[in-house]
């Protein structure tokens, strides 16, 4: 089925369902596709059988064949389509001489009714027309008429012709109208042809008056050959041209005189220009007097002119105008006069009249640009009179009208357009009644207001008249979009209130590190001194030395919070994914808690029975995660008193096959947090009670630290309190399930580092002690440099491999260690560009370890160093080598 049928046929199918009417016959037509590939039209025509219960059983019917008279009625409807608007009625004449009427003009005094009818009734094209002719064609066009619609005639001519046209005059009601019979035949392939009855009196109309124009025009062409220096009579098509008059001591007459045998009008208008034509402007005037240009301009106007310039003749004339009238035309010709005259002078008076015109323009322009320039800063501007109460509208949008009210528009503006909380203000501010008093003291006032739409504006009314009295009687008023400046003022008032914001913080962290520091700052120099005053007491010295490695892992804690800030807040997060053991996570989160909470007498809770792991092995940021776990242990610890308890479990839901969500519980009952401070519990050094610093050692980063690493694996992190009654705090995070893992740990304890050399480069005495200390301990060759240079110089000099690894310092003086890195990579020797250079630095943010690896280096320890993560970041480095 044709696919524009489609939606018909279901439509009907559709009815047919929706009446369940036996007693209906339902029809539609349609294309159906033959074995050709090919369209044709049917008519399906059926009724519905329905059973004793009303429901349709089947739909009876058959189909007919209707292709040959669909195409063909639709070959008439479009070729018939396209005339019929124009004519009073359109009929459709058969092979067989009858007659259809296709369209009828209703309306109109034209339109004789009784005639159409009798026309069809006859129902006899031949019969019909002559009755027609006898009733109401008038007698001097009778005969004419016809003969020339004869059947037999028209046949012939429209074979031929496209459209084949008959006027005659009608007479009908005393009146007599010209009517015009068009015939045209639908196709080749039928002797069907079409009439149509058009009323043509505008056409006749014009027909006579543009003869009576013609020869009115030729009349004053020859009146006025007395003007003109040059007329001829031309036939455009053929080119043949007559002087009828030709002024003596002109060019023209110079060029007739020096030869006649042109061969036409066309050659002769050549010589001209290229005899008096001067050069640039020769091919202007040859298109214009061109054969195809004249013929086309007058297809469409009976009468042409044409300015155009010479060299000067012997009476200094330079400037000519050619007139050209249509005289006659038919299929075959086309006769005009042609009229040359001199315009000098009216040249003269249009050049001083078109100067005087220009410097007014200019004036004007000038003006005009002086207004615009300044209107440009404004989006709209009117003029304002307060003794009448109206406006005019100078520029501005076409929304508001030109003119009217000025209150009363002023006002429904202002309700529409001003922001409720300045509508009273601008109310008040552009109350015509009082503006002329606040202009005695006053030339201008002016405020600011924003719009619904949020854009800001300024309203500025400038007195432009007073009377004699000096009161104002007429202003300008001004509006001008500042949403802009207002913008960035209020972009300064936001930078100014986070520069406060950021002093505040600032400060606020300047005071929590100088009290968190000095804290454990001065207990380790209270221990050093108890210790040095009791050197013999074996007993106190343990104490003491416990008490400063607490303070001492303190003050570490807190350089790390610090610089994990720093490292989150600028998004920089290092750690890769890996496949890890969660039970092996929180097995050592566990041991920990439970260490802390018995240092404080707390019970640690494992409740194992709240939750549900059905995986032990999973992918992500173990680190992070035990970095997240441990800040809420010790949290919990920290804020929960003696004799108090700490429940923890963790629970697993499978997303799907590939995904788990690990939500990690930990419910105490320390001291809680207030409503308030839970919206701000997350913030950087947030801590609820000043007085808390004292008692609770911390920097108030922690939870913030948190949130930054749950939301970065894509979790999060709520809190439940309440003061006095404790603290609940719930973390999701969605984990990949991981691979069986392998025991590096193994591995790495079979690695050994004895009798290995390192070359250790570092400037400051004690920490080479340490680092030497620390090496040396494990078995370790060690070589020390006191810059990096002597780095350099020593790797330089020593036979290939003697080293092992290179420990550098960052800060060193005469070469720093970045660059004494740089320098040993590119000496040419095999094992610089193999050895492990590892950094050893205080600098442990973001842009200090990436310029590490830059430089070259393997890894990035950061002091105080560790003597654990120094010896495993060796054995990784050797095992990386391997």
């Amino acid at each position: 089925m044709h696919p524009q049928d489609i939606d018909v046929v279901k439509e009907e199918f559709k009815n047919i369902h929706d009446t369940r009417d036996s007693t209906v016959t339902y029809e539609v037509e349609y294309r159906f596709q033959n074995k050709d590939k090919q369209y044709r039209w049917y008519r399906a025509i059926g009724k519905p059988v329905l059973n004793e219960r009303g429901k349709i059983v089947s739909v009876c019917g058959f189909i007919i064949d209707i292709h040959k008279h669909k195409e063909k009625n639709l070959l008439q409807q479009r070729f018939i389509s396209g005339l019929s608007h124009e004519y009073v009625t359109v009929w459709v004449i058969n092979h067989d001489l009858t007659v259809e009427l296709y369209q009828q003009t209703k309306k109109g005094d034209h339109i004789a009714q009784e005639a159409i009818e009798k026309f069809a009734k006859e129902n006899n094209y031949q019969k019909s027309m002559e009755k027609y002719a006898s009733e109401y064609v008038c007698e001097e066009d009778r005969e004419d008429f016809l003969r020339n619609v004869n059947y037999r005639v028209v046949r012939e001519r429209i074979k031929t012709e496209k459209v084949y046209t008959v006027v005659f005059q009608r007479k009908f009601n005393g009146k007599i109208d010209y009517f015009q019979t068009c015939f045209a035949q639908i196709s080749n392939e039928t002797d069907d042809f079409v009439l149509g009855f058009k009323l043509v009196n505008d056409i006749i109309q014009q027909e006579k008056e543009r003869n009576d124009r013609l020869e009115e025009e030729k009349q004053i062409l020859e009146s006025l050959s007395s003007d003109f220096t040059a007329i001829y009579y031309l036939e455009v098509n053929s080119g043949k041209f007559e002087p009828v008059h030709i002024q003596d001591e002109t060019n023209a007459s110079e060029l007739i005189r020096s030869y006649s045998g042109y061969k036409d009008f066309y050659e002769y208008a050549y010589q001209y220009a290229m005899r008096y034509i001067p050069k640039e402007e020769q091919p202007e005037f040859l298109w214009w007097f061109s054969r195809d240009n004249l013929k086309s301009l007058l297809k469409t106007q009976v009468s042409l002119t044409q300015n155009y310039r010479t060299y000067p003749n012997a009476q200094n004339q330079q400037y000519f105008e050619t007139k050209v009238v249509k005289v006659s035309e038919d299929e075959e010709s086309c006769h005009v006069l042609l009229g040359f005259r001199y315009i000098d002078d009216i040249i003269e008076k249009e050049k001083a009249i078109q100067k005087r015109l220009q410097n007014a323009l200019e004036e004007i322009k000038r003006s005009n640009e002086t207004i615009s320039t300044i209107a440009k800063s404004y989006s709209s501007i009117y003029k304002v009179d307060f003794e009448t109460d109206t406006y005019e509208r100078i520029s501005g949008s076409d929304i508001i009208p030109k003119t009217g009210c000025a209150s009363e528009k002023m006002f429904d503006v202002c309700e529409q357009d001003v922001a409720p909380e300045y509508r009273n203000i601008i109310h008040q501010f552009a109350n015509i009644e009082t503006l002329t008093s606040r202009f005695e003291k006053e030339e201008d006032v002016l405020a600011e207001y924003r719009m619904v739409d949020g854009n800001w504006h300024k309203l500025r009314i400038i007195v432009s008249k007073r009377n004699a009295n000096g009161k104002a009687t007429q202003a300008i008023a001004t509006i001008r979009t500042i949403s802009e400046t207002k913008r960035k003022e209020l972009n300064l008032f936001f930078e100014a209130e986070q520069a406060k914001r950021e002093a505040k913080i600032k400060t606020r962290f300047l005071q929590s590190m100088s009290h968190d520091m000095r804290t454990p700052l001065n207990g380790i120099a209270g221990m050093l001194h108890m210790a040095d005053q009791n050197p013999k007491n074996l007993e106190l010295q343990k104490i003491t030395r416990n008490k400063i490695h607490r303070s001492l892992n303190y003050l570490i804690s807190l350089v790390n919070d610090v610089l994990d800030m720093n490292d989150l807040e600028s998004d920089h997060f290092t750690e890769e994914e890996v496949d890890f053991d969660i039970t092996e996570l929180l097995g050592n989160i566990n041991i920990d808690g439970q260490q802390l909470a018995q240092e404080k007498n707390i019970q640690y809770i494992l409740d194992w029975y709240e939750g549900q792991l059905s995986h032990s092995r999973f992918r992500g940021y173990p680190i992070y995660l035990s970095r997240i776990l441990s800040i809420v242990v010790q949290n919990a610890v920290k804020f929960t008193p003696e004799n108090g308890e700490i429940h923890v479990w963790m629970n697993e839901k499978c997303l799907d096959d590939s995904t788990s969500l690990l939500e990690f519980r930990c419910k105490d009952n320390g001291i809680g947090m207030s409503k308030d401070f839970i919206q701000h519990a997350f913030d950087l050094f947030a801590q609820e009670d000043s007085s808390s610093r004292s008692t609770y050692q911390g920097t108030g980063l922690g939870l913030s630290i948190a949130k930054k690493l749950v939301e970065y694996m894509h979790g999060n992190i709520q809190l439940e309190s309440e003061k006095g009654v404790g603290t609940t705090v719930s973390i999701q995070i969605p984990f990949k399930l991981g691979k069986p893992i392998e025991n590096k740990n193994n591995r790495h304890q079979q690695i050994s580092l004895e009798d290995l050399c390192v070359l250790v480069a570092e400037d400051n005495d004690l920490n080479m002690e340490i680092v030497e200390y620390m090496l040396e301990r494990n078995g370790i060759q060690v070589v020390c440099a006191k810059d990096g240079q002597e780095v350099i110089d020593l790797f330089e000099k020593s036979e290939e491999n003697k080293f092992d690894f290179i420990l550098m310092d960052i800060m060193m003086p005469k070469i720093n260690g970045l660059d004494a890195t740089r320098k040993i990579r590119a000496l040419k020797r095999l094992d610089a560009k193999t050895i492990p250079i590892i950094a050893m630095s205080a600098n442990a943010f973001v842009e200090d370890i990436m310029n590490s690896k830059v430089a070259g280096m393997n890894m990035h320890l950061v002091k105080p160093l560790d003597e654990t993560k120094l010896i495993e970041a060796l054995k990784q480095c050797k095992e990386d080598e391997e």
